[in-house]
């Protein structure tokens, strides 16, 4: 799959730690309190609380756009909140498809310094399993599209209130205890637009999520069907969401579903990882400037505790190529889920560095260069990586140094695909490393 999508950090957090359920059997304290009002006689309730989500689909004239909106209790219409049975929660086992020891024994046998990597870093989303909830994973990701993490945390939990009005006007502060209610898809499927607006979603922004939750309401998407499509099925099913393309097809992929081989062509971020890498197998002098850097993975970073920063700024992934169709507009139209795979991450705003501080035990503060990066395990040279027909190590260093292909990439889909082949039928356990190779210097 080829990544074509514009991103933002809000909407990578969303993807990168998916909707992460300790225990997905069990339905959220929100939902458990709402199905005791319907149930309960015995413990009698203040009079019915009314909803601000109105399920008319009477759709009001225009609203306004995403920041700009009043509070969500503001909205014109409410209904009573006939609230049944809590829905079945719908999520992805926390299990893997294949055996990640033999994922680690097949990349260090295809390149030794892997080797150390695997020593150095935990590769969290094969690793570290959590069962992931794909609604609001996706949903999350939508809601932070085009936006910074910190508007994207007060416009999710604006909607979020729409559907549980008793929650505090707020979001809680990071590092505070998070929410962990997330309306139903089919709570979502049937809201007024103008309800959303009030919210702060922009008129398109709310089409994209009602239309993500009309497909898991009426079954057309659920946790099943992902979790045991193919590749290309689960392409095939969420390239038809609208506001979802194939960048964020691939991050949901690799960090909610934990699919092994899943190439994300398009995106820069990757490009200059593999880039280098590449570089440096060929030269001592280049691996010499070649560092890994743990805070730019998916959520080591301060600022975007909860998954792969996209900007250019060096604090995480770039920003990958517009699409020229469905991802057009910037402001609307891009795909800007940048997986990283959120939940109970994608509930969470990033972490303060205080908690930063509590995780290093298990990943260097600093950036490092392994040893392996100039020598083999036993002191031989490290094999060069081959270079498809066309490419010279010239060329490779002149595209690091700003001089890209006519459609602004380091390296073609093409270029990609082969000099990434070494690494199938694992590629996505080698992409989580590209992410966090960097150079302290131009290489020369």
């Amino acid at each position: 799959m080829a990544s074509t999508g514009r991103t933002t950090r809000a909407s990578t957090r969303a993807l990168a730690t998916g909707a992460n359920l300790s225990t997905p059997s069990t339905p959220t304290p929100s939902l458990k309190r709402k199905k005791s009002l319907k149930e309960g006689e015995a413990n009698p309730a203040p009079a019915k609380k009314k909803s601000a989500v109105s399920t008319s689909k009477k759709d009001p004239d225009a609203g306004s756009d995403d920041q700009n909106s009043g509070s969500p209790s503001s909205s014109a219409a409410t209904v009573e909140n006939n609230s049944g049975p809590a829905p079945k929660v719908d999520v992805i086992p926390a299990t893997l498809s294949f055996d990640f020891a033999e994922a680690k024994r097949h990349l260090i046998n295809a390149d030794s310094r892997f080797e150390k990597l695997f020593s150095k870093l935990t590769c969290r989303p094969y690793e570290e399993l959590a069962a992931v909830e794909p609604f609001q994973t996706l949903a999350s990701s939508i809601l932070g599209q085009q936006i910074s993490w910190k508007a994207a945390r007060s416009i999710k939990h604006k909607f979020i209130r729409l559907f549980d009005p008793s929650l505090p006007e707020a979001p809680p502060a990071p590092g505070d205890k998070q929410i962990d209610f997330f309306p139903s898809p089919q709570a979502v499927a049937t809201v007024n637009p103008a309800a959303l607006r009030s919210a702060g979603l922009s008129a398109r922004k709310g089409e994209y999520i009602v239309d993500l939750a009309t497909r898991f309401s009426d079954g057309r998407l659920s946790a099943k069907k992902l979790a045991e499509g193919t590749d290309e099925e689960v392409y095939d099913m969420l390239i038809e969401v609208k506001g979802i393309g194939p960048w964020t097809v691939e991050m949901f992929s690799i960090f909610s579903l934990r699919r092994p081989n899943i190439l994300p062509c398009g995106d820069l971020g990757v490009q200059k990882g593999v880039l280098r890498w590449v570089l440096a197998s060929h030269s001592p002098k280049d691996a010499a400037h070649l560092k890994i850097a743990p805070e730019r993975l998916p959520g080591n970073s301060e600022e975007d505790g909860q998954g792969v920063g996209a900007s250019s700024n060096g604090s995480g992934m770039e920003t990958p190529v517009a699409s020229p169709a469905k991802e057009g507009n910037p402001d609307e139209d891009a795909d800007g889920t940048s997986i990283l795979p959120t939940p109970k991450a994608s509930a969470n705003p990033p972490v303060t560095p205080k908690k930063q501080k509590a995780k290093k035990a298990a990943i260097p503060p600093t950036p490092f260069t392994p040893s392996v990066f100039t020598s083999g395990p036993m002191g031989a040279p490290v094999t060069p990586i081959p270079l498809p027909d066309g490419l010279t190590v010239g060329g490779l260093k002149s595209r690091l140094a700003g001089k890209k292909t006519k459609k602004g990439l380091y390296l073609t889909p093409e270029e990609m695909q082969a000099l990434t082949e070494p690494w199938a039928p694992y590629r996505s356990i080698a992409v989580w490393f590209m992410w966090s190779v960097i150079d302290d210097g131009v290489i020369s």
